[in-house]
């Protein structure tokens, strides 16, 4: 290292201030700035580095970057890991070292040494590892320390000497300390090591101190943000930080006097042994009015050393001296932020290729949007090369890497292909009679599907019925032009969509929370039966948790590894999730805080993660540009459904307040407990699905509230965030502010962050049962398969009863859809077959009319007011068909007209239709007019 890094130009206090409380930022900051004004060769040592905060300010920001950093202790060792802030960082004793002998040609202790009891195995321990003439730098407080607290001192001249030493008692336990002794005191122990003081000096003044002493009680609420948020400094602005400058700034520029209470030592290893002991007088560094020190030019005063003869050199001796002398120092590497002009030169291909693909997905909305020639076609193919190009701009040069999944072990593989096989085989079993009727809205899809087929429907980036984007409606297009017009068609999509999810789930789960976790999360979510009536039906909600699910899987994975192909995939999920309804408006609600806690509780992660967090960003842009387009030219669309049913631009928070005598306050804590409760046992009131039931089953519904106290209680890990975020912004957006909660269909999307935490539930349980009832020689008996396969069959047993309930009680009863659509239903499958020349009457007013999706989806040859009429009279239609076959179609309350037109045209044929509404759900009368 060279001295000519001083750090000059940079605020060390500043720096610190940013990233620590006041008092301990004062104290590193005097100390950083030594390091820059005393020569170390490499490699170095940074013994009890701790997180490497201080290394990272004091060396790495100046380019000066330490070799390898050591401490006992792994939860701090584990964030200098994450952080990269030493090429190598091992978790040892400072008294057992895994270091050759003389491997380092330095080392720096900072504030450490005074924290072991048993000090002079370490020091020996320091002398074998540093080679011969490197140097030892350390720092501690001295023999001042505890005399000059100002607490104590206060207590002394009101006459209290016993509460003076209690206090500094107190102190020094609160500081860890275990040695605050004079120089004179390390000079003979540092001289047992080897090692002969090169130079020392004090540092910090009483007063300094008495700033330390304060800011002690100060720092406590930085105390508690730490241990939630592993951040210091929730805001380091210098709007709410220039006070705290103010403060402790002279403390920074006062000059070292005899009074410091704080003491810095170099040292340097001696040829020979024995060393006898020696403190030269304090020398000083000098500081300037900028807080910088001053270089000194006075050489060292060299400590006296026995001269006893050398022994003569053996073959060992000669050995180990070549092998030190072929060691290679480490070179100083210092990295800087490129320049922004050589930035842009090396990647202008790269930035070219990402403009471009802007521009074609900027384009592609205008290709299809009206008034203009519409050409869904080429709006398609804009769209799919700017994001293919985005892409691989985005991986540039590097070669695509083998999905982990592809090469986990065959055990893994025939896990996940067992459970989405049967994820699947429950989604598909029985697809087209259970539910056993369409829906209105899934025959609505159905109708725009038809429409994009036959060139109706040209706006691929666009939105349709119910502010639905239409680009998921070209993928059902495609299936009812393979399938044909069916309703197994226009199901056929969802049971892959959930089965894709369960086996999501199931990866993403064992990766991120533990293999019991995933397996048991999966399972859950497979039978739960609130997500197999979504599978099963034709319409997109299904998607809106498989994209949830991965969008956020993908980024806290890309957090944790980051690999550049995980932020990729979780740009691509971020883009496409736009195109789907409820993902598009709850997830940026997620991911925006989930990404925010990151960025200032993980500052290692902050400084890795920013470009990949740029990548995805401009790739989910690629993605989602043409309908954020649509969105920024109708913003009305956007909030269209928060409009008609939030309970605020309804004002309906305020009229039920009203109508009930209840205050808004009491109304919204209902809303709020009843879209919580969605999870526990509140009943569903969907008209999609109306279960009568919660979104989870009584056992799984435990196990969800097992789950979320143990996210609970270690909140600070991001996988926990993540699933706490997504249950709360679920319950508040699409539960709480919205009328009639809960709503399956809105709440659908939470349904895998359910899963996992009642996954986490189980599998925390089982652990806690594993180590109560059996002995610890049973437990190590019990292999990790047996435990994986145990977890999955108490799964399997705990969901079952939701899958019977879904099959077996919901499939006879009257919940889904209602009589309208149900009668509508089956009028269409009555005239799915009939040849268009057919004319129908329809005596259905004033409950439905023709134009009822389910009727316009079934039975597209039968166009309203074509061959296809309602007649709202009591008896013959005004104008018939003078030929041909003629149908006509009652409901009950309106039987009568059929009795009239059977009279009328005699020779007919009369059917009644059952149904589980009424029986019979309507009536046919057929008859041919020659």
């Amino acid at each position: 290292m060279s001295s000519n890094s001083t750090g000059a130009g940079d605020d060390l206090l500043w720096s610190h201030l940013k990233t620590l409380p006041a008092f301990r930022a004062l104290l590193r900051a005097v100390e950083a700035r030594f390091y820059g004004m005393i020569d170390l060769a490499g490699p170095v040592l940074d013994l009890g580095c701790g997180d490497g905060n201080f290394t990272e300010l004091a060396f790495n920001r100046f380019g000066r970057r330490l070799d390898v950093g050591v401490d006992p202790w792994w939860n701090p060792l584990v964030k200098a890991v994450r952080g990269e802030v030493y090429p190598a960082a091992v978790q040892a004793l400072g008294s057992r070292l895994p270091f050759a002998d003389g491997y380092f040609g330095g080392a720096i202790s900072n504030s450490v040494l005074e924290h072991i009891p048993d000090i002079q195995p370490v020091l020996d321990e320091m002398g074998r590892v540093i080679r011969p003439g490197g140097r030892f730098i350390m720092t501690m407080p001295n023999h001042r320390f505890t005399a000059c607290l100002g607490g104590a001192q206060m207590a002394e001249k009101w006459g209290m000497p016993g509460l003076a030493g209690r206090y500094r008692r107190a102190f020094n336990t609160i500081s860890r300390h275990a040695h605050t002794e004079p120089a004179g005191w390390w000079a003979e122990r540092l001289a047992a090591a080897g090692f002969a003081v090169e130079r020392w000096q004090y540092y910090f003044s009483p007063r300094a101190l008495h700033v330390l002493e304060i800011g002690h009680a100060q720092g406590l609420p930085s105390a508690v943000l730490h241990a939630l948020t592993g951040q210091w400094i929730l805001a380091p602005t210098e709007e709410n930080l220039a006070p705290v400058d103010r403060w402790v700034r002279p403390y920074f520029l006062e000059q070292a006097d005899e009074y410091g209470t704080y003491q810095l030592i170099v040292a340097r290893r001696a040829d020979r042994q024995p060393i006898a002991v020696y403190l030269p007088p304090a020398r000083p560094f000098a500081v300037d009015s900028a807080g910088r020190l001053v270089p000194d030019e006075a050489p060292p005063v060299e400590a006296p050393v026995p001269e006893p003869p050398p022994p003569a050199p053996t073959a060992a001796d000669r050995a180990e001296a070549v092998a030190q002398s072929a060691q290679p120092a480490a070179p100083a590497a210092p990295w800087q932020m490129p320049a922004v002009v050589p930035f842009l030169q090396r990647n202008r291909l790269r930035l070219g290729l990402f403009l471009f693909a802007f521009i074609l997905s900027y384009a592609a909305y205008g290709a299809a949007a009206p008034p203009g020639p519409q050409r869904p076609g080429l709006a398609l193919a804009l769209w799919i090369t700017g994001g293919g190009l985005a892409l691989a701009a985005a991986w540039w040069s590097r070669p695509l890497p083998v999905p982990r999944l592809l090469q986990a072990d065959r055990r893994l593989l025939a896990a996940g292909l067992l459970l989405f096989a049967g994820a699947l085989t429950l989604r598909l079993v029985d697809l087209t009679t259970h539910p056993f009727v369409l829906s209105g809205t899934e025959a609505q899809f159905g109708v725009i599907a038809r429409q994009i087929l036959s060139g109706l429907e040209r706006h691929p980036f666009g939105t349709t019925v119910h502010a639905n984007p239409t680009l998921p409606f070209y993928g059902l297009a495609a299936l009812l032009r393979l399938f044909g017009q069916t309703t197994l068609a226009l199901r056929l999509a969802s049971p892959l969509a959930g089965a894709l999810t369960v086996l999501v789930v199931f990866y993403f789960g064992r990766r991120l929370w533990s293999p019991e976790a995933g397996l048991a999360a999966a399972i859950l979510l497979a039978g739960n039966h609130t997500h197999l009536h979504f599978s099963r039906l034709g319409l997109t909600n299904i998607w809106d948790p498989l994209l949830a699910l991965l969008a956020i899987g993908c980024w806290l994975i890309a957090w944790r590894e980051r690999r550049r192909g995980w932020w990729l995939a979780a740009g691509l999920a971020w883009g496409l999730s736009l195109y789907f309804f409820t993902a598009g408006h709850l997830l940026p609600l997620i991911l925006l805080p989930l990404i925010g806690l990151r960025l200032v509780a993980d500052r290692s992660g902050r400084r890795t993660n920013w470009r990949g967090l740029i990548l995805a960003a401009a790739l989910a842009l690629v993605i989602a540009l043409p309908l954020a387009r649509h969105y920024l030219a109708f913003p009305d669309i956007f909030w269209e459904r928060s409009n008609q049913y939030g309970i605020y631009p309804t004002n309906w928070l305020v009229d039920e307040a009203a109508r009930s005598g209840r205050s808004p306050n009491a109304l919204l804590v209902s809303q709020v407990w009843q879209s919580a409760t969605a999870f526990l046992g509140t009943a569903d009131n969907s008209l999609y699905y109306n279960s009568g039931r919660g979104l989870l089953g009584a056992a799984t519904g435990v196990l969800f509230l097992g789950g979320l106290i143990v996210a609970l209680r270690h909140g600070r890990r991001p996988e926990n965030q993540a699933l706490l975020l997504w249950i709360l912004v679920a319950v508040i957006f699409a539960g709480s502010l919205l009328l009639q909660p809960p709503a399956s269909h809105r709440l659908l999307i939470a349904l895998p962050a359910a899963a996992l935490l009642g996954g986490i539930g189980l599998a925390a349980g089982m652990q806690f049962l594993r180590a109560k009832l059996l002995p610890p020689g049973d437990q190590d008996r019990l292999t990790r398969g047996a435990h994986l396969i145990l977890i999955g069959a108490l799964a399997l047993l705990l969901v079952s009863p939701e899958t019977a309930f879904y099959f077996g009680e919901y499939r006879t009863e009257t919940r889904f859809a209602d009589p309208n659509t149900e009668a509508a239903n089956q009028i269409g499958h009555r005239l799915q077959g009939l040849p268009q020349e057919t004319v129908v009457y329809l005596y259905a007013a004033p409950r439905f009319f023709a134009d009822f999706p389910n009727i316009a989806y079934l039975a597209p040859q039968f166009r309203p007011q074509v061959n296809l009429f309602d007649v709202e009279a009591a008896g013959l239609p005004e104008t018939l068909e003078p030929h041909g076959r003629l149908i006509f179609i009652a409901l009950p309350e309106r039987a009568e007209a059929l009795d009239l037109i059977e009279q009328a045209l005699p020779g007919g044929q009369r059917l009644a239709e059952p149904g589980r509404y009424a029986n019979p759900l309507f009536e046919i009368y057929d008859v041919t007019r020659p």
